[in-house]
């Protein structure tokens, strides 16, 4: 009933709220989890099932979901209304919607099944005849190409003359005003990770990012921070202030021409022109269109921080910059935020040579704590920006019983098949990693390097036990362990585990971090 529903008929039986005025609403009959799963703000689309002239089948009609709810008495009363007014051609009289949904905007659409069943991965083309839920790669390849699922559906909208695929006619973004603000965040953390105090971690983040700052996520190593970096902005990208976001990983070759820009040849070769480059990229596009692209910079400590971030220091304190080149005009970071005027804001997103910096924006970055001394080479007015979150290794229980409940805890998190027969690698991988954690202070792992040494093992089970544990220690463990100043006294503790072959141990150590813990007798 894309046209609408009354408050007259839906009030009297529903306590949903939000509901104002003539509302659009859909039925699902024999609901399964497919719409247990749906949620407010997802979309549906609704197909045709005859081809155009082309021979194309569409997707020609969407509906944003404001609320759903089972309610038989107004599934009853929608019914009526339904078959009354589509008769024969509606669905069978006894078959009545279990699940009402309630639109919060309908709109025309033209989007070919082709397209949309290739963005995940299906070579049919046909309009499937059931409600089917949306694949997590179609997504992903929706977020890669346009930015985010809001900016997808915008674009391939077909009421108020928008029906184009590119923003070639224009360096102006209508609604960038919306980008002045941050919606409230609400974190999930990963499914696939395992993390101590997950509640307090999440209200970290939460804490962090609704109070505008920008976040740096330090711990050891295998912690899951590149990974969590990630998934908080992959959550927040379906924002209207958010336009996707930029993974990279720093370097300590990084200069401000690699984060802000600088002259570079045009194509012919024979002039010069400003180039934007890491940095300003989150605030316009390519094609020169204002955008907020979150910035991910996964071990910012190999960075040298003066050298590779300049003028950027200025613009992460709020203010804005003038930069020592020059376009069409001279080229400046702006900061604009709620009180700059409309009339300001329109101005600086119609210039090519302003860059947009809002308070939606945000840097998130990742840092090793075994790396402190990148920490300090940083300014205060770089570091108040930043609010640091820690993401600590677990504790290691010390009985084997406590051991094998924690890494039974974490196969599942990994979907990690583990039978009977797999106690002994468990357990002793546990106790490698509790003696790994416990041999010094301040030098312990994650649970990701476990997760390594946990597959690696599950191989080639013909091999013995003690020559997989002990090559997966030399392969994920000793490679953490360079440079570090006690690390012969850690691999002495790792080599007394059972199931350890200690000789070969000793051999690596002497090749890879030029220690030794047993004597050459």
């Amino acid at each position: 009933m894309k046209d609408g529903v009354s408050e007259e008929i839906y009030q009297p039986h529903t306590s949903v709220d939000g509901l104002e005025g003539t509302v659009s609403i859909w039925g699902i009959p024999n609901p399964s989890s497919t719409w247990d799963d749906l949620d407010a703000g997802d979309y549906i689309l609704f197909y045709t099932g005859a081809e155009d002239e082309d021979g194309v089948r569409k997707y020609s009609y969407g509906g944003r979901v404001l609320a759903k709810e089972e309610n038989p008495e107004l599934r009853q009363e929608l019914w009526e209304v339904y078959t009354r007014v589509w008769g024969s051609e509606g669905k069978e009289s006894d078959d009545p919607w279990d699940y009402i949904i309630y639109f919060s905007e309908t709109f025309p659409l033209d989007i070919p099944s082709e397209e949309l069943h290739g963005f995940d991965g299906l070579t049919k083309t046909y309009i499937q005849q059931s409600f089917v839920s949306y694949g997590d790669d179609g997504h992903d390849t929706i977020r890669e190409k346009f930015g985010s699922v809001d900016k997808y559906i915008e674009a391939r909208r077909t009421d108020a003359g928008r029906n184009k695929t590119d923003n070639s006619d224009s360096a102006t973004s209508p609604d960038f005003g919306d980008k002045l603000t941050l919606s409230p965040v609400d974190i999930e953390l990963p499914s696939d990770l395992f993390f101590k105090n997950p509640e307090r971690l999440e209200s970290q983040i939460e804490a962090a990012l609704n109070s505008g700052k920008h976040v740096i996520f330090t711990g050891p190593p295998g912690t899951g921070k590149s990974r969590l970096a990630r998934s908080v902005c992959e959550q927040v990208q379906d924002f209207t202030e958010v336009d996707g976001y930029t993974f990279t990983t720093a370097t300590a070759e990084w200069s401000t021409f690699d984060t802000i820009g600088g002259y570079a040849p045009t194509g012919n070769g024979e002039e010069l022109s400003f180039d934007p480059r890491l940095f300003l990229r989150c605030f316009r596009d390519q094609e020169g269109t204002a955008q907020n692209k979150w910035l991910v910079i996964d071990e910012l400590n190999r960075a040298d921080i003066d050298k590779a971030f300049g003028q950027l220091f200025s613009v992460l304190s709020k203010d804005s910059v003038e930069l020592p080149y020059e376009r069409e005009n001279r080229v400046r970071i702006e900061w604009i935020d709620e009180e700059t005027p409309d009339s300001t804001v329109e101005r600086v997103v119609k210039n090519r040579d302003r860059f947009p910096v809002t308070p939606s924006w945000r840097l998130i970055a990742t840092m090793n704590t075994y790396d402190k001394t990148s920490l300090y080479e940083m300014s205060y007015a770089f570091m108040r920006r930043f609010a640091f979150v820690r993401v600590s290794a677990p504790s290691i229980p010390e009985s084997d019983s406590d051991i094998e409940d924690l890494m039974h805890q974490y196969a599942d998190s990994w979907e990690m098949d583990v039978e009977d027969r797999d106690r002994p690698r468990l357990i002793s991988i546990g106790r490698i990693w509790r003696k790994m954690n416990h041999a010094i202070d301040d030098r312990a792992i994650g649970p990701a390097i476990v997760k390594d040494m946990l597959e690696y093992t599950s191989q080639n089970e013909h091999i013995h036990l003690t020559d997989r544990l002990t090559q997966a220690i030399i392969s994920f463990i000793f490679p953490q362990l360079e440079g570090v100043p006690k690390r012969e006294q850690i691999v002495e503790q790792i080599a007394s585990v059972d199931q350890v072959d200690e000789r070969e141990l000793d051999d690596a150590a002497r090749d890879m971090l030029q220690v030794t813990f047993l004597s050459n007798e």
